[in-house]
């Protein structure tokens, strides 16, 4: 995968975190940036995030050169909408940067998604209130691998000096840059 440059172009972030939102401002200038979220209760959002749901961006096809997924499709209802749109929107040879709590276990018996119940939202492999899924590592890759992105562990996070907890069996950053390679053709 060759590395394409971030610093011009039109990146879309979804799920954006402020700090890293200052950074990529200060650091590339030139770089059109839209920021994206959902609006879920007990979040901040500054006055430049747009509301928007992953599974029904709203923008053309092919209008993105880079897009940040942050800690984003553990939380929407469908994984394979999301992508479905993410391979839509991105230009070819235009890269996400996605970073999804997941289990990096390759045992076997680790499930590829599990559907996270209201009930049980604090417990095992649900460790967020709104976590509507939880995730394989393995998985994850597969699913993009299938939407037309090929992945490699990502610079960009530790470009912008990001720092995340780390749970033992769980690696909550998963950084990739997936590249998007090819269009996969779908029936209506």
């Amino acid at each position: 995968m060759k590395d394409r440059a971030i610093d011009t172009g039109t990146l879309a972030y979804f799920g954006p975190e402020m700090n890293h939102v200052a950074q990529i401002r200060a650091r590339y200038p030139k770089l059109h940036l839209f920021q994206f979220d959902f609006f879920a209760p007990g979040y901040y959002y500054d006055k430049l995030t747009i509301k928007a749901d992953i599974q029904s961006i709203p923008l053309q096809s092919q209008s993105l050169d880079h897009v940040i997924v942050l800690h984003v499709l553990e939380h929407v209802p469908s994984l394979q909408k999301a992508l479905t749109e993410l391979a839509r929107v991105v230009v070819p040879g235009g890269t996400i940067y996605h970073e999804t709590p997941c289990d990096k276990r390759t045992k076997h018996n680790v499930p590829n998604n599990t559907y996270c119940p209201p009930t049980k939202r604090t417990e095992g492999a649900c460790t967020q209130k709104d976590h509507l899924w939880s995730y394989s590592c393995r998985y994850l890759k597969q699913q993009l691998r299938g939407h037309g992105f090929e992945c490699k562990p990502s610079p960009f996070e530790a470009s912008i000096n990001v720092t995340y907890y780390n749970i033992p069996e769980w690696n909550p950053v998963l950084p990739l840059a997936c590249e998007h390679v090819r269009q996969i053709q779908r029936g209506l």
